[in-house]
């Protein structure tokens, strides 16, 4: 069982000298991220400096190797803070602390390529970015009164470098100061309202799920899985899917809803086990918890319901036959709507509403404050955090760094995946512990997951919007995980500020729904928005005028090729610490072939109520 947890002990506090905040300075040599600069500093200033390699410098490396070396011997028993450690400066870090200390020295926790920790000689270098889930720049705006985030173009970098260092030298200190009075103001706010030791975790989901389990969770009544029943019931978690009905949309209403998975979350959820059992008699309306059955979809459906994974695809909502297993809410809204479902197993649970008060207790704290106010956006970040920790991988691949003399001693004990010398002395591996595979009992060793809460979490998620996609007289056009594009206005009492109801984000005069997660549409007030998969927020920008506005003034609609060269893309190859530079084409096309539903199936189609134009959209990578 999950157990609820004793209140934390608040040791550390913002005004605490041994809590660095730090930053490096790179720039590309040879399309690699180089390291140049590092700063650090404490509250108190005792700890504190700003180091910038000369531009002439011969040996980077070992000049900034050098830096390194002064900043381990300053924060030792220091907690360090750098603001995307686990994406960016911690594949620095880490690259350079083995070639300066022992290989049984340095400890790391890394998950999926996101180094959440690193740790030597007492000290502990954390990522600020992973519990404050903000830009700088958003941190610095919203949270300090001395520091902001100077607008500096990053693109002229070696140029400044080369010509006028000490600007340099401002924007890293700059950096530092941001990011020191943003933690220090978020910390005691966290401190004083909450009475959260942020300091104590790694991520904002797992200080969500401390709180919960301090103030919100006082009975152990949330059932954690072996390890094997946790592999079983993950095939058959799914997320929020996507869905294209109609392809032009004239005179809509764009919606969104107000804290879906929070909303959600005040549902009942299986909390201990009932029974499994093989009977195939069992009414499913009366059960609660999750069933293995087999699927026959009605003929005709233009919006089927039950969600389904495609090798090619992904997760679509089918039509057809197949086998899967579904929470029994789902599979209740599936009855309802003609599906022919017959049960293999059930897996019953007992029901309760564990998750209400806290959900409660953080959305009027939203309610209360303004969005400008710093609580509004913890609470926010808070709401948002919690139900992800229950869907955590229990099993999964690891990577570590060893003496090279020891891999042989390793082999024994991992299932090695692979393994790449990182110098001389030093081999990084990626592994699976073998007893992961094996162990089938209940034990103190599994983490703190229940993938049925989650599970249970995102079907009632798809539930909720089905009923949005499905209004009567009001043809949905397209939904995403907590949107929908409609053709109507829906009536009031659906619409407001409370959790789970529609608030309006555009009236719409034309939309053209490209392919999922691809879209353009022009609002009442004459802005283009836009939202294409696979690009950047700064690139959908640039191409909406450009691109898009030919499909609302030329008849018959033009085909036109888009090319975009996303020359500062950079990517990490963690078997060689190393941040790459690479050029990305991508080709945007648009046209009128048919386009393939997200809905198909080879045996029935779904049949559509509205004649509509048919677009498609072609997108191609090329690297150089």
């Amino acid at each position: 069982m999950i157990k609820s947890i004793k209140k934390s002990n608040l040791k550390y506090y913002s005004w605490n000298p041994n809590i660095l905040y730090a930053d490096i300075e790179t720039v590309f040599i040879n399309n690699i991220h180089q390291p140049i600069g590092l700063g650090y500093s404490n509250i108190t200033g005792t700890k504190s400096n700003i180091h910038l390699l000369p531009y002439d410098c011969v040996d980077i490396k070992n000049e900034f190797l050098k830096i390194v070396t002064q900043f381990i011997e300053e924060s030792k028993n220091s907690t360090v803070y750098f603001h995307n450690l686990s994406s960016f400066d911690g594949f620095l870090l880490l690259k350079c602390l083995y070639n300066i200390l022992p290989v049984k020295k340095i400890h790391f926790i890394e998950k999926n390529n996101i180094i959440y920790q690193i740790t030597f000689n007492d000290t502990i270098i954390k990522d600020s970015f992973l519990l404050f889930p903000e830009s700088l720049y958003k941190l610095s705006v919203q949270t300090n009164k001395y520091y902001t985030k100077m607008n500096f173009d990053y693109s002229t970098i070696k140029a400044i470098w080369a010509t006028k260092p000490i600007i340099l030298r401002m924007v890293l200190k700059n950096d530092v100061m941001c990011l020191h009075e943003s933690f220090t103001t978020l910390n005691t706010l966290l401190i004083t309202f909450f009475g959260i030791n942020v300091h104590k975790k790694l991520s904002l989901s797992s200080l969500s799920f401390e709180l919960y389990r301090e103030r919100f969770y006082k009975t152990s009544l949330i059932n954690k899985n072996s390890r094997k029943k946790d592999l079983f019931f993950r095939k058959s978690y799914f997320g929020g899917v996507p869905h294209l009905y109609g392809t032009f949309l004239q005179n809509g209403y764009h919606y969104d809803i107000n804290n879906l998975y929070p909303a959600v979350m005040c549902f009942d959820m299986p909390l201990t086990p009932i029974k499994t059992t093989e009977d195939k008699l069992i009414n499913l309306i009366n059960n609660f918890g999750f069933l293995e059955v087999k699927i026959v979809t009605p003929k005709l459906i233009f919006t089927p319901c039950l969600p389904k994974k495609d090798d090619i695809k992904g997760t679509i909502n089918p039509t057809g036959t197949w086998k899967g297993m579904y929470f029994s809410e789902e599979l209740k809204i599936a009855l309802s709507l003609g599906y022919k479902i017959s049960v293999i197993k059930t897996y019953g649970y007992k029901r309760g509403k564990i998750f209400s008060n806290y959900i409660k207790f953080f959305y009027k704290i939203r309610k209360l404050y303004s969005k400008k106010n710093l609580l509004n956006k913890i609470s926010k970040l808070l709401l948002n955090s919690l139900y992800g920790r229950f869907g955590m991988h229990v099993t999964k691949s690891t990577k570590k760094i060893i003496d090279a003399k020891k891999l042989f001693h390793i082999k024994k004990r991992y299932k090695i995946d692979y393994y790449k010398p990182l110098n001389k002395n030093a081999v990084i591996f990626s592994y699976t512990d073998k007893n992961n595979t094996t162990m089938e009992t209940f034990s103190n060793n599994i983490p703190d997951t229940a993938v049925q809460i989650a599970m249970s979490i995102t079907s009632y998620a798809r539930i909720f919007l089905y009923k949005y996609q499905t209004l009567p007289n009001n043809f949905c056009y397209y939904s995403d995980t907590d949107s929908v594009f409609l053709q109507k206005r829906v009536p009031r009492y659906l619409t407001g500020i409370d959790l789970g109801k529609l608030r309006t984000v555009h009236k719409i005069k034309h939309a053209y729904f490209i392919s999922l997660k691809s879209y353009i549409y022009l609002s009442n007030t004459n802005s283009f928005h836009l939202k294409f998969k696979g690009l950047t927020k700064t690139e959908q920008q640039n191409l909406s005028p450009s691109f898009f506005y030919s499909f609302f003034v030329e008849k018959p609609f033009s085909e036109k090729t888009h090319v975009i060269l996303r020359s500062e893309f950079f990517f990490k190859e963690f078997s060689s610490l190393n941040l790459l530079k690479r050029n990305i084409l991508i080709k945007l096309k648009i046209s009128f072939d048919k386009r393939v539903k997200s809905y198909e199936n080879k045996k029935w189609t779904a049949t559509r109520p509205i004649d509509v134009p048919l677009y498609k959209s072609s997108k191609k990578h090329t690297s150089f």
